[in-house]
């Protein structure tokens, strides 16, 4: 990786128009001069989509060594993959691809070690890959499999049922699912479903998401004869969401309210005639649940625990003050609990490290794991029945490998860990690499861990071409993991970084509640002393800095190129959410007032405007060079958000730094893209990155 002077040259961007359109908020006029391209389906939008893009492709190719850098991501992201077994009726079914696939494949063997038999292939679903699969799940006896389907990227969903015997699909068809949310029941012959009502044509990536609904559907039936089991007729903006217990006799309904945390829990039993039960009449905290032995019922709860711990609710005498603790609040932070083999399974996590204990179900400690090392486990699978699960273990610089982790012979015996697959082969060697957990000090003095890989030998002082990586929000946390696209930045000799900023749950529900609302900006400034701590240690310099997020982080990267412009040489906010002042008014935006508060409320609404991309761009002002990403049917984050900002981008970039977006056509929020279109993007986007940097590396 060599340095190269930087060479730009002046772009002509597409004429954006500007319209009139001015909005009030608590008695300030806010120009909203691009409000036409909120029209994403209209034949300006579509023709300014399709100029924005041309003029993108066309610097794009300028760049010669962008199609070895795709080489690269291609080599490292199809070397195989495997996914989590999940069992059902001793067949053992598996997300599968040996690298020559765009999409994984669904495949089914007799056991474990059984001849896979290719069940279901998205491949298959559509001529150009725009069809994913977007969940399945087979029967208890595993003689049918219900599955998901999604079209272009949309959170939209399609349910249909495919025999596993014969490979054939039944002629029901589910519509207007969202969010993947359905479970078999007991006897294989209905499932469980939750919908919403009929978008209006043309409408069907913009409308608000609310009225949904939970529905029964028995196989052979029209939908239309489905039976209605749950929803909030006189609360249609709430949010319900629903789990089914291991006996598939209970249907377990967590609700939400708008721009609230926490969640409330109905029961309702699964026979004729019976009627909801309210167990949790309270929104004050976060409910998981995890099983149950008659009456009484196990969540995880932050129900005065920040870090969560395990309780258990009699349905029978359900007031808070009847709850029985059974595995406590600890100093780290409990990001996932299961029940597997009648057990509790907990996993911690510890400067954004995995630790896994088995409970027994009085709440104590039975065992601790061995983890390969000091990484983190991306997702857990099993039932609540067998004595084994399955885990999907990474850091950093460590592929994804498949741990199975046998419990059986608790409490007496030990449980044991084996990895069943072996590391892909696309030329990865994690003995070239190294990764660390540094900390740094925000401008509150608040203590945040970054996570750091490169290649080893490299040091501060060697000014090293950085991505800094960053989410800070809806409490979810950024722990180190690997993936093609991160190796690859590695391999051709750069250092990424990870800043666990505030707004996650690396440190439990105080770490997110700490940067939400009224306190976000706590977030930005955490992820601005992030890129300066690398600057000031030698790391890099703001030459070769870029920052790089996804939807939340696609809003966080645009805040701080507002505030910091003059800190970094590149920026990558990925389908973000750029206009704070209307997000709400799409899809599932009313539900992100949790995190963000309400434009529409005046207490609120001073903390949106100060930091919302879109209303912080100033003219005069030499922005860092910006590629901005989105899809042109993304319903989650409507890419309207991304056009307004790049069109007013566009309009005050006072520099000869590129403000260029890429729009991916048929494509959503990122949810079931092909291999291929992903890699692309990230090639695309490493390109620009180190073009803008003035480097050249060696592929």
């Amino acid at each position: 990786m060599t340095d190269n002077p930087i060479q730009r040259s002046s772009l002509q961007y597409p004429d954006t128009r500007r319209d009139a359109t001015v909005d009030d908020f608590h008695g300030e006029s806010v120009p909203d001069p691009y409000r036409w391209l909120e029209e994403i389906r209209s034949a300006e939008t579509e023709a300014w989509v399709k100029a924005q893009n041309a003029v993108t492709d066309s610097y794009f190719a300028g760049i010669p060594q962008r199609e070895g850098i795709l080489e690269i991501l291609m080599r490292l992201a199809t070397g195989g993959h495997r996914g989590l077994p999940k069992e059902a009726g001793g067949s053992y079914f598996r997300m599968m691809n040996d690298g020559s696939h765009d999409q994984d494949q669904l495949f089914v063997s007799a056991g474990l070690e059984g001849a896979a038999r290719l069940l279901l292939d998205p491949n298959a679903f559509s001529d150009n890959g725009s069809v994913s699969l977007a969940m399945w799940a087979a029967s208890r006896e595993g003689s049918k499999l219900l599955y998901g389907t999604s079209e272009s990227g949309s959170d939209w969903t399609q349910w249909r049922v495919r025999d596993v015997e014969s490979g054939e699909d039944l002629p029901d068809i589910i519509r207007w699912g969202k969010y993947a949310n359905a479970a078999w029941e007991a006897d294989g012959g209905s499932f469980i479903y939750k919908r919403y009502p009929e978008p209006q044509p043309g409408r069907e990536h913009m409308d608000s998401s609310h009225a949904s609904s939970i529905h029964r559907h028995v196989l052979g039936e029209e939908q239309a004869a489905d039976e209605h089991l749950f929803s909030l007729p006189d609360n249609p903006d709430q949010g319900i969401f629903f789990s089914l217990n291991h006996a598939r006799d209970l249907l377990v309904v967590y609700n939400s309210r708008r721009g609230k945390t926490g969640n409330r829990i109905h029961l309702l039993d699964l026979d004729p005639g019976a009627q909801p039960q309210l167990l949790v009449d309270s929104y004050g905290s976060s409910m998981q649940f995890l099983g149950n032995e008659g009456s009484r019922l196990w969540f995880r709860t932050d129900h005065n625990a920040p870090n969560y711990r395990i309780v258990e609710i009699d349905r029978n005498n359900p007031g808070q003050e009847n709850w029985r603790e059974l595995v406590p609040e600890c100093r780290e932070s409990l990001r996932m609990a299961a029940l597997y083999g009648g057990r509790f399974v907990c996993q911690y996590l510890e400067h954004a490290a995995s630790v896994i204990r088995i409970h027994d179900t009085d709440g104590s400690e039975l065992a601790k794991l061995e983890l390969p090392g000091n990484g983190n486990v991306e997702m857990m699978q099993g039932s609540e029945d067998k004595g084994e699960f399955f885990l999907d273990y990474t850091d950093a610089i460590t592929p994804d490998s498949t741990l199975r982790v046998d419990i059986s012979a608790l409490p007496a015996g030990t449980a044991s860990v084996t990895g069943i697959d072996s590391a892909p082969d696309n030329g990865w060697d994690p003995s070239l690499y190294e990764t660390a957990t540094l900390f740094y000090e925000s401008a509150d003095g608040t203590r945040v861990p970054l996570h750091v890989a490169h290649r080893k030998g490299l040091k501060p002082g060697d000014n090293a071409p950085t991505i800094l990586y960053g989410y800070g929000g809806f409490s979810i946390p950024q722990i180190p993991k690997w993936t093609p696209a991160r190796a690859a930045w590695l391999e051709m000799g750069g250092l990424f970084a990870i800043a666990g900023i505030r707004g996650g749950s690396e440190y439990g529900k105080a770490w997110h509640h700490a940067a939400i609302k009224q306190n976000r900006q706590r977030a930005y400034e955490d992820f601005i002393a992030a890129a300066e701590f690398l600057i000031s240690k030698g790391w890099t310099t703001s030459g070769h800095l870029a920052i790089q997020g996804r939807s939340n982080g696609g809003l966080l990267v645009g805040a701080v190129l507002c505030q910091r412009p003059d800190l970094f040489a590149v920026a990558l906010p990925q389908v973000g959410v750029m206009d704070m002042l209307r997000f709400n008014q799409f899809t599932a935006g009313a539900f992100w007032e949790s995190d963000y508060g309400s434009p529409q409320n005046e207490d609120e609404y001073p903390a949106i405007r100060a930091y919302s991309p879109l209303h912080n761009l100033r003219e005069g002002t030499c922005y860092p060079a910006t590629l901005v990403t989105t899809g042109d049917t993304d319903d989650r984050v409507v890419p309207s958000h991304s056009y307004k900002f790049a069109a007013r981008l566009q309009a005050v970039q006072s520099c000869d730094r590129p403000a260029l977006i890429r729009i991916d056509t048929r494509a959503g929020h990122g949810q079931g893209k092909p291999i291929a279109q992903e890699m692309r993007e990230f090639a695309d986007m490493y390109a620009f990155a180190l073009h803008n940097m003035g480097v050249q590396v060696d592929t």
